[in-house]
């Protein structure tokens, strides 16, 4: 599959208080078909937070991220700190798995189709293949589970709840039965030990979360309901994924937050009916911010909105067009529900 580079200028302005990045798409002009790898003094091979759950560059921010079938296959739109870059990858059909599948701190761009990852990697522009799972698994699981610091490509398998990892450290088969039909998995690295647990959501009107914690043990936590979009994420910055949900209640969406700190409930009025739920770190503040992303058939009003916990204030950048799919890490491809 190509891939290649397109830089457009981006202005900001501040209005009311609240920063706008106003993408000018007409001043687009294409530069390279192959960009180069960033100087390896830049690159990072610490973990990444919990929070920032789709950094493509580097920077421990989530990243403005949409995927449009642009008739030849799918194509990727990602903002960047100089701007918009575009890459040819996947066809329509795929699931998104956007994961650090080579350890360099940055995010790769990855499709699964049928039981194949498909991977460019960012450290050195190769592309790479992965075949695993079966074509009715679930790859969204795709996470570090062997804490090596790489992405392990996985698959859950809905039929009887059983997780298939291939670890990345040593190629083992990792085969563990967590789950049953109907439930919905959402892993994390919930003990904070810097390897994703295997957890599931199960149970309806209210939910349970079934956690298998890769230091302590299995855990229950009641949290939310079977109509909720799981949102998991570092809300307060412990270094522990937190088990989070977002209900549409009327014309409005909340999030319901559980701090793996002390237990307590943190909510979040943020969003409006049919907006798309995109948890990320946005403001690099090692939080994840309450944000969604709304699609609008007006052009230039497709967009993410953006609740900071650094300052409490709104971010609102103007990405994407009806019928993209947003990028996000949590699920593929679309909010997991």
């Amino acid at each position: 599959m190509s891939r290649s580079v397109v830089w457009i200028l981006v202005a900001v302005l501040l209005l009311g208080g609240a920063v706008y990045l106003m993408v000018r798409s007409d001043t687009t002009t294409p530069i390279s078909t192959t960009p180069a790898p960033a100087p390896a003094a830049t690159r990072r091979t610490v973990d990444r937070p919990a929070a920032a759950a789709v950094d493509f560059n580097g920077d421990l921010r989530s990243d403005w991220a949409v995927v449009r079938d642009t008739g030849n296959g799918l194509t990727w739109f990602i903002a960047g700190p100089n701007g918009m870059r575009t890459h040819a990858w996947g066809q329509p059909g795929d699931s998104l798995v956007p994961r650090d599948f080579d350890g360099d701190g940055w995010v790769d761009i990855a499709a699964w189709r049928a039981g194949t990852f498909y991977v460019q990697q960012s450290s050195d522009n190769t592309n790479r293949t992965i075949a695993w799972g079966l074509p009715t698994d679930d790859p969204a699981i795709t996470a570090d589970y062997d804490g090596d610091g790489k992405a392990d490509a996985a698959a859950y398998r809905p039929g009887d709840g059983t997780w298939l990892v291939k670890k990345s450290s040593d190629g083992a088969l990792l085969s563990q039965a967590w789950g049953r039909a109907g439930d919905v998995p959402a892993p994390g690295d919930y003990d904070g030990d810097g390897r994703a647990d295997l957890a599931i959501r199960r149970g309806s009107p209210q939910s349970t979360f079934h956690l298998r914690l890769s230091t302590d043990g299995d855990k229950q936590i009641v949290w939310g309901f079977s109509g909720d979009t799981i949102a998991t994420g570092d809300y307060d910055g412990d270094g522990k994924a937190d088990v989070a949900v977002a209900r549409t209640e009327g014309s409005s969406v909340t999030f319901y937050i559980r701090r793996s700190s002390d237990g307590g409930m943190l909510t979040r009025s943020w969003g409006q009916q049919g907006d798309i739920v995109v948890p990320g770190d946005y403001d690099g503040d090692r939080k994840t911010d309450a944000a969604v992303w709304r699609a609008s058939a007006k052009a230039g009003a497709s967009g993410f909105f953006v609740l900071k916990s650094s300052d409490g204030r709104t971010l609102m950048q103007p990405w994407g067009q009806q019928g993209d799919v947003v990028v996000t890490a949590a699920t593929s491809p679309v909010a997991r529900r």
